[in-house]
């Protein structure tokens, strides 16, 4: 058995904790010019969140500013920039 405070004990904790952790998920959506819906999903977990986007299978890491970078990606890949919300 490992000992507690050893690398593989911690990971297997790290893991759990994890697993702990409650998931949310929001959404980015933007429209391109066909009027094709696009959507990047952001899940967060602790300070961590995942992009996903619908469209291309796109994923990134994102800890800081999330939903710029589901913008950015959207306006940038899929020419998708009018906001539904009409914000």
């Amino acid at each position: 058995m490992e000992a507690p405070g050893s690398g593989l004990w911690n990971r297997g904790l790290l893991c759990t904790l994890k697993r702990m952790l409650p998931m949310t998920t929001s959404k980015v959506s933007r429209w391109d010019q066909h009027g094709r819906e696009h959507v990047v999903r952001v899940q967060k977990a602790g300070m961590q969140r995942q992009l996903s986007c619908g469209t291309c299978g796109w994923r990134r890491k994102a800890q800081f500013l999330p939903w710029l970078k589901a913008e950015e990606h959207l306006a940038e890949e899929h020419q998708a920039t009018v906001d539904p919300s009409g914000s």
